[in-house]
């Protein structure tokens, strides 16, 4: 296989190369380096927790104000800190449910203020409890995408993580073609192996999944961990 460390330019010739005669269709290359290879980091993003991952990002709470909007890259939130010095603290996350059952009263307009106490998720929009009674700097650690790579740089400084995207990639360009039989077997053949033998060395856990609201409603396949 590959190794890693290759471009976008490189990854895109092997997958080329592994589609075979499948590759001869007209837009291919156009189609696998700007619509496919994003959707298929994105994946591997959700179902791998690599360190190269974890960052940690900050934000302004301010006076009357309850939320945050994270980073559009935010996957998984890891924890979340509010920075004041030497009187910095953790600020613990709870369950958009158990948010939702105790600090109903703040989200229909309630009055209650203080320093956050407590956060929970809601998509894109992380929640506080109390409002805020003054401007507080967040902090927080979270893993975000693999990044689309340049087709002049290197895709990632992940020992296998080039290897992956290109099982993965090579699957699902034949799942867009419409040859599932070539995408199951190129599939299960090592790409799932792969993927299963990576995350074990990391110590990955399940695919992350992003808490939603109840009844807010789920509207891009990115959005879920699929293969």
């Amino acid at each position: 296989m590959a190794g890693y460390g290759l471009t976008r330019t490189q990854i895109i010739a092997q997958v080329l190369a592994n589609l075979g005669d499948a590759s001869n269709r007209a837009g291919l290359e156009v189609d696998l380096e700007t619509r496919w290879l994003p959707t298929v980091l994105k994946r591997i993003s959700n179902q791998l927790h690599l360190p190269e991952q974890e960052v940690v990002l900050t934000d302004d709470l301010l006076t009357g104000e309850h939320s945050i909007t994270l980073d559009e890259t935010v996957k998984k939130l890891l924890s979340v800190r509010l920075k004041n010095g030497a009187n910095s603290k953790p600020i613990p996350i709870v369950s958009p449910t158990s948010f939702d059952r105790s600090d109903y009263a703040i989200i229909e307009g309630g009055t209650s203020t203080g320093a956050p106490g407590k956060c929970a998720r809601f998509g894109e929009t992380l929640e506080f409890s109390p409002i805020a009674d003054d401007d507080y700097s967040i902090e927080y650690r979270c893993t975000t995408d693999l990044i689309t790579p340049a087709a002049d740089g290197a895709v990632c400084v992940v020992p296998g993580i080039d290897d992956i995207i290109i099982a993965k990639l090579t699957a699902y360009a034949y799942a867009q073609l419409g040859q599932y039989p070539e995408r199951a077997a190129w599939w299960e053949g090592q790409g799932r192996e792969l993927l299963q033998g990576h995350d074990s060395d990391m110590g990955g856990g399940p695919p992350l999944m992003r808490p939603y609201r109840i009844g807010q409603t789920v509207t891009t396949e990115e959005d879920r961990c699929l293969i």
